[in-house]
């Protein structure tokens, strides 16, 4: 989501001081015979990040509407009145069913951590009935393509990016092609969540295991709990190689910064780590100018989850695995909506299949068994 002054999020430091001691003592672990503990205290931490993320942006309205509302406690902003025009802003602002549930949620959520003694149940409901009556505000049928053309589209990327001279064009835009590349074949290939992909760093989530680089991100950074521990895929060992002795130092030497470089895997294109919403936004452009529809980081999930459930359909237990769902009710939806889209996808193979005609083999879909059929990169062709 683009940021604006409507959508922006006011940082903890900047929380008016008793909602940020309040929250800040109401989200320590709490000693097991502590009769008091509540629920939010036990959240994981990117939960309790997006509790925070959500109360910032109720803070930066109310700062909006009138200033002097943050004197006020907590408690007595969160008038069902008030809600009721936040509710109002957001639906003129556009925004999706799901994220206006979710920061009516979050207020919820934030306000059980800093007055733990208020019954704020009236909110949580208001939310899970804006959530139950939801419409997707995009159709993912428009927007999903076929894996192996996604995926051919992210090696396409890498190859586009040929060193010149002793170095890359001085603009680094090769770099950048190479980089964005390789993100996009690795989320069709393993497609983590996208605060989970910005976390990646050399040493801190992705460690070299022999001749193989390996993924561990532990329970408390992801959104079920659940560690995810895997390896990089195979089909992008050459390619990693290539990004991180050849592209990746390129772009960290275009604008050298005070201090230890970023050990972040993605690189911006300013020597820094990618954040998370700029992934979002190079993904998007990307995907937009090959297939005409952006496809959002979180859509590479639904595609890799309808592709399994249209060519192994007796296999949906595996989407559980591959994007860590912990229903199977999750998983089925994926299978339904793949059935739904079967015949469409019928028509998009022809089309792969020209595309694909020359210089193809077969990859295996990591921990599924499955086969895709694409390009790899041969430099120098």
């Amino acid at each position: 989501m683009k940021q604006t002054p409507e959508n922006r999020s006011v940082p903890l430091r900047q929380w008016p001081t008793f909602d940020r001691e309040r929250w800040t003592e109401g989200i320590q672990p709490r000693s097991i015979f502590d009769l008091k503990a509540d629920d939010v205290s036990e959240l994981a931490p990117v939960t309790l990040k997006g509790l925070e993320h959500g109360y910032g942006q109720w803070l930066n309205w109310l700062h909006q509407e009138e200033p002097s509302l943050l004197m006020l406690r907590p408690g007595d902003r969160a008038t069902i009145d008030r809600l009721r025009a936040y509710h109002a802003a957001m639906i003129r602002q556009g925004l999706a069913d799901f994220t206006m549930a979710g920061r009516i949620r979050s207020i919820a959520g934030a306000l059980g951590a800093i007055e733990p003694d208020h019954d704020w149940s009236i909110i949580q409901l208001a939310a899970d009935r804006i959530h139950s009556q939801a419409k997707p505000k995009k159709d993912i049928r428009k927007i999903l393509q076929p894996a192996a053309e996604v995926l051919d589209f992210g090696f396409s990327l890498m190859e586009s990016a040929v060193p010149q001279g002793n170095g890359l064009d001085a603009g680094g835009y090769s770099s950048l092609r190479f980089r964005d590349g390789l993100m996009i074949a690795f989320l069709i290939l393993c497609p983590l969540r996208r605060h989970n992909l910005a976390s990646l760093a050399l040493g801190d989530g992705l460690e070299k295991k022999g001749d193989h680089w390996q993924i561990r991100i532990p329970g408390e950074e992801t959104k079920t709990g659940r560690e995810i521990y895997c390896r990089w895929p195979s089909q992008l060992d050459e390619a990693m190689d290539e990004y991180l002795t050849v592209h990746r130092p390129a772009l960290l030497a275009r604008y050298p910064v005070r201090g230890p470089a970023t050990e972040a895997l993605w690189v911006s294109r300013l020597g820094g780590k990618m954040t998370s919403h700029a992934i979002y936004e190079t993904v998007c452009r990307r995907t937009k100018v090959e297939f005409g529809t952006a496809i959002y980081p979180h859509a590479f999930r639904h595609i890799a989850a309808t592709m399994i459930a249209t060519l192994a359909p007796e296999q949906t237990d595996l989407i559980m695995t591959i994007l860590g769902h912990v229903s199977i009710r999750t998983s089925e939806k994926h299978y339904n909506k793949a059935r739904s889209m079967e015949a469409a996808q019928r028509v998009n193979e022809n089309r792969a299949r020209a595309r694909r005609a020359s210089n193809v083999t077969a990859i295996g879909w990591p921990a599924a068994g499955l086969d895709i059929a694409t390009r790899v990169p041969v430099r120098g062709s």
